[in-house]
């Protein structure tokens, strides 16, 4: 079986259990933010990158997905999210070559 490299796609969603204990160590800076914080200006989310499987004889769609990085700031730079995802989707090609699923098109 073999997909393509274009179709692996990135996912973000809230990180429901983040632990912003971090943003409470005194005296490193993090004041502002963890007001910010509880103000409600930013949250915590994971992200992660998935592949659609469909299986067009039965009907199903099976998605296969990294393990993902949680507890990224929400509010975080563009360029942080892209070099996640980039990570986690070589972690996915990984375990999709590693099952015998070649990935077609990946970039030299």
């Amino acid at each position: 079986m073999t997909i393509d490299y274009d179709d692996i796609q990135l996912a973000q969603e809230p990180d429901d259990a983040p632990d912003p204990s971090y943003l409470e160590q005194k005296d490193l800076g993090f004041e502002d933010r963890l007001e910010a914080f509880n103000r409600g200006d930013f949250g915590f989310v994971g992200v992660y990158a998935r592949y659609e499987l469909h299986n067009w004889q039965t009907g199903v769609t099976t998605t296969i997905r990294s393990a993902g990085l949680w507890g990224i700031e929400s509010d975080s730079d563009a360029n942080y999210f892209q070099q996640v995802f980039d990570e986690e989707r070589q972690s996915l090609i990984d375990d999709l070559e590693a099952q015998g699923i070649e990935v077609a098109n990946k970039p030299a």
